[in-house]
């Protein structure tokens, strides 16, 4: 019996979101090894989930059942770079508009919130260099079909007052 994912909410398509609704071309995932940009650039990376209820079971043929668990997502989003408070103060302002709203539902998540952007500027080696970060909470279906075994023949027993009778019914 094997199981298959159907959906899951993906980092990279909520990256592409939010270059396209704040308008910034590097929106990066953290932690992937990638050359970082000369100039301001905004990192996501995901830090922890939890599952909300347990999952929901649905058989949805003869042969296959779905299962979908319910989770939130807490994604880090820090900026660097000049203006990095107002780049997340606006990532702000945008998921709770109504087109960030719409853009987040496309991508088949919802109810986010976030924590006010907080500034971790500091000093490099370079020079002193701005930076904020913010979390976002994220909620998503997580779904997944699981093959179900096809019964072919179930027993059967009736008891009587001689005995019992005992048969087979097959599919």
């Amino acid at each position: 019996m094997a199981i298959t994912m159907r959906s899951r909410f993906e980092l990279e398509r909520l990256r592409v979101l939010i270059a396209e609704g704040l308008g910034i071309s590097d929106v990066l995932l953290g932690d992937t090894g990638h050359k970082i940009p000369k100039g301001a650039f905004i990192t996501l990376r995901e830090i922890s989930s939890v599952e909300l209820g347990i999952p929901e079971r649905r058989q949805i043929s003869d042969t296959e059942e779905e299962i979908r668990q319910h989770n939130q997502l807490l994604v880090s989003a820090q900026a660097y770079g000049p203006g990095a408070m107002a780049v997340l103060n606006a990532l702000s302002a945008w998921l709770a508009s109504t087109p960030g709203m719409e853009a987040l539902a496309s991508i088949d998540t919802s109810s986010p919130t976030c924590t006010l952007p907080r500034n971790i500027s500091g000093a490099v080696p370079s020079g002193w260099e701005q930076r904020a970060a913010m979390e976002i909470t994220l909620t998503y279906s997580a779904r997944y079909a699981v093959a179900l075994p096809i019964i072919e023949t179930v027993p059967v027993c009736i008891a009587t007052a001689e005995g019992s009778i005992n048969f087979e019914i097959e599919r």
